[in-house]
C-alpha cells in the first residue's frame, strides 16, 4: 500500500559524493511495485558519463515524493518563498525586508500588518503581505525577516510600489500608527531594506486640517514622513477609501484591512480565555521577581491569598457543623459534609494552580515535563473537584425535592443507603467522562507569540 512504498522509498541508500563517482552520481532509482504481493523491488541504473542525465531534483526547495499508483511515483518540488518553477529553479523578484521594532514601556500585544502594495492608483492593490503579534517583553532586541513579493514575474519597473505598515493594540483593535517605506531601484530583481521602529503607547492623534477626502475612513499621517493617507474603515479600501471589500471570512469581533487574491486580511484580537494562563500571560514579566512585577500581578496574588483563606475557614466550618451526628440523619446532611471538603480541595489546587502559572512564566527556563506535569494534574484535578461539588449540589437538591413531595413519609435510612452509594460511585464515573482529559491534553507551542 501507499504507507509501505514511502517507507521503503525513504530506506532507499544514497551514495556519497566523491571524484570517482562523480560521473554517475547519483544513480537513478526505480521503483517497481508488484500489484500482486505488494514488494518493492529496488534496482540501480548506471550510465555511461556521456549518456548520464541529471535526476529531477529541486534546488532550493523540499523534495517530496507524489504517489499516483501502483507504479507511479513523481517528485514534487515545494519552493521557498524566494524561489520558484517546477524545480525552484527560478530567484522571485521581491524586496527582502528586516523590521525590529524599538522597546516601550507597555507590556500588552501589537499588531502588526505589513503591506506591499502599488501606489500609482487608486485601488492599491496589495502584492503580499505579513502579519506578526509583537510582545514587548520577549521581542525586544528581536529582527523580524521577511518576503514581499510581486503579484507575478517579471515587475513591471515603471510601476511605483511601496510598504506600508500598520500597529494595532492587539487586546482593544484600536489603531496606534503607520509609516510608510518607499522601494527604491525599482530595476533590481531584489530590494533590500532594514528599518527600526518605535511603538507608540497611545493611538496617534487625529489631524483637524488634511488635503484628503476620504469616504470611508480617516486621515491619518505617517510617523516618519510628512504624509498623509486614508486609514479605511473595517470592509473598505482604496486610496480614499471607497472601495467596498469581501470580509466574509473575518469574524465579527476582528478588524478587515483589505484583501489579496479573493482572500480576506483580517486582523483578529486577542485571545482571551477563562484560565489563569489567558488572564495572566501578558501581565507577568519574565526573569523578574515577584516583589519587582506588575501591579496587576500582585493584586491578582493578593485576592487569590484571600480566597484561599476565606475558602479554607468556610470549609472548616462547614465540615465541624455537618460532623455532628445530630445534624447527618439524611443524605443531604451527608452530601453537605462533603461538598464542604471538596470545596477546600478545590480552593487549594486553584492556589497552587495561580503560583505555578506565575513561576512557570517567571522562570521560563522550567523543565517542559514539569509544564506537562502541571497541565495535566493540576488542571484535571480543579476540574474534577468542581465537577463534584456541583453534582453533590444538584443532589441536595434533588433530595429536597423528593423531602417535599413525600412529606411525612420520607425515609431517612433510605436517604443515608443511597447517599453512601452515590458518594462512593460519583468520583469514578467523573473521572470515567474526564478519560479523554488525560489521552488529548498537552502542552501547545505558539510560535507566532514564542511561548508554550
Amino acid at each position: 500500500d501507499a504507507d509501505y512504498v514511502f517507507c521503503q522509498i525513504g530506506s532507499i541508500r544514497k551514495p556519497s559524493f566523491s571524484l570517482e563517482t562523480a560521473s554517475i552520481y547519483p544513480p537513478l532509482p526505480i521503483v517497481q511495485i508488484n500489484p500482486v504481493n505488494n514488494q518493492l523491488n529496488e534496482q540501480y541504473i548506471y550510465s555511461s558519463p556521456g549518456k548520464f542525465s541529471l535526476p529531477n531534483i529541486c534546488n532550493y526547495g523540499l523534495q517530496v515524493y507524489h504517489w499516483l499508483g501502483f507504479d507511479n511515483i513523481s517528485i514534487v518540488c515545494f519552493c521557498p518563498p524566494n524561489y520558484y518553477g517546477d524545480q525552484c529553479q527560478f530567484q522571485n523578484q521581491r524586496v527582502s525586508l528586516t523590521l525590529r521594532l524599538g522597546l516601550v514601556e507597555r507590556q500588552l500585544p501589537y499588531a502588526i500588518v505589513i503591506s506591499f502594495f502599488e501606489d500609482d492608483n487608486d485601488r492599491q492593490e496589495i502584492y503580499s503581505y505579513h502579519q506578526l503579534t509583537y510582545l514587548p517583553k520577549d521581542g525586544c532586541g528581536r529582527s523580524f525577516n521577511m518576503y514581499l513579493l510581486y503579484s507575478s514575474p517579471p515587475k513591471n519597473n515603471s510601476k511605483n510600489c511601496s510598504i506600508h505598515i500598520d500597529a494595532f493594540d492587539k487586546s482593544s483593535l484600536t489603531f496606534l500608527a503607520s509609516w510608510h517605506l518607499k522601494v527604491p531601484f525599482l530595476f533590481l530583481p531584489v530590494n533590500r531594506l532594514a528599518v527600526f521602529l518605535t511603538l507608540p503607547i497611545s493611538r496617534t492623534s487625529r489631524l483637524s486640517h488634511c488635503p484628503l477626502q476620504c469616504y470611508k475612513g480617516t486621515c491619518v499621517k505617517y510617523l516618519n514622513e510628512e504624509r498623509f493617507f486614508c486609514l479605511c474603515y473595517s470592509g473598505w479600501s482604496g486610496a480614499k477609501c471607497h472601495i467596498q471589500i469581501d470580509c466574509t471570512n473575518c469574524s465579527s469581533n476582528s478588524i478587515c484591512v483589505g484583501t489579496i487574491r479573493n482572500r480576506s486580511i483580517c486582523v483578529c484580537p486577542l485571545g482571551i480565555g477563562l484560565t489563569l494562563d489567558d488572564m495572566l500571560r501578558y501581565a507577568i514579566q519574565p526573569n523578574v521577581t515577584f516583589t519587582n512585577q506588575s501591579i496587576i500581578v500582585q493584586l491578582s496574588a493578593v485576592i487569590i491569598m484571600f480566597l484561599f483563606v476565606v475558602g479554607l475557614l468556610n470549609s472548616l466550618i462547614a465540615y465541624l457543623i455537618f460532623h455532628h451526628p445530630n445534624c447527618r440523619q439524611t443524605g443531604s446532611a451527608m452530601y453537605l459534609q462533603v461538598s464542604s471538603i471538596v470545596s477546600g480541595l478545590a480552593i487549594s489546587t486553584l492556589t497552587t494552580k495561580f503560583w505555578f502559572v506565575v513561576i512557570t512564566h517567571i522562570y521560563q527556563s522550567t523543565d517542559r515535563y514539569i509544564l506537562l506535569g502541571g497541565c495535566i494534574s493540576i488542571e484535571i484535578a480543579l476540574k474534577v473537584f468542581l465537577y463534584i461539588s456541583n453534582w453533590l449540589n444538584a443532589f441536595v437538591a434533588i433530595e429536597r425535592v423528593i423531602t417535599v413531595i413525600k412529606g411525612i413519609h420520607f425515609n431517612k435510612s433510605k436517604s443515608k443507603f443511597i447517599a453512601r452509594w452515590i458518594l462512593c460511585l460519583s468520583p469514578f464515573v467523573i473521572l470515567g467522562s474526564m478519560s479523554h482529559e488525560f489521552i488529548y491534553r498537552g502542552l501547545f507551542d505558539d510560535y507566532e507569540e514564542q511561548r508554550v
